[in-house]
């Protein structure tokens, strides 16, 4: 007959975090699929998170002044590559105001949804979109700069890695226990 020896200190702990983390996931607090590839990613999102966050504090001025946008637009524009004046002349421009408004507002959404990892796929998608259109209007991929530019060939790279398997990140917020 084995005797039942009393668990250490060790075994203890580890049975509170086990029962803590089953816990939080059947609430639908935390993620339970968690591995090294998916961990990564939400390193990822995390670190994109802070740069968003960062970046839309930096243009909280244009909701009250757009014309500061549009002033930097007009200042592109004689320097612009064929593709990007065009893109200047009739998207950017016209709609500055309204870009604005919509760019610092949805930057800071994205670091939000980064930040807690709820709809990182989605706001990676946005992203994306901002950052290419921000090098569109700057003439960027007409650049051999661009290459070495930390928002180019990086920032795209992550962006598309978490609009296609950004969804549902270990360590993430959770609604509905979905």
């Amino acid at each position: 007959m084995v005797e039942a020896r009393p668990p250490g200190l060790l075994e203890l702990r580890w049975r509170v975090i086990a029962s803590t983390a089953l816990a939080m996931r059947k609430k639908g607090v935390m993620r339970h699929d968690v591995g090294p590839a998916r961990v990564a990613l939400r390193l990822v999102a995390f670190g994109l998170g802070v740069f968003f966050l960062a970046m839309s504090y930096n243009k909280l001025t244009w909701l009250g002044d757009p014309a500061q946008l549009t002033g930097r637009f007009e200042r592109w524009l004689p320097n612009a590559s064929p593709y990007a004046r065009m893109y200047l002349h009739y998207v950017a421009i016209p709609g500055g105001t309204v870009f604005a408004r919509v760019v610092p507002i949805s930057e800071f959404l994205t670091a939000l949804s980064m930040l807690t990892g709820v709809y990182v796929n989605v706001a990676a998608a946005a992203a994306l979109f901002m950052i290419l259109n921000f090098h569109t209007a700057t003439s960027s991929f007409s650049s051999i700069e661009f290459l070495r530019d930390g928002t180019g060939p990086p920032m795209i790279a992550a962006l598309l890695a978490l609009a296609v398997a950004g969804r549902g990140l270990p360590y993430s917020l959770r609604f509905n226990g979905k």
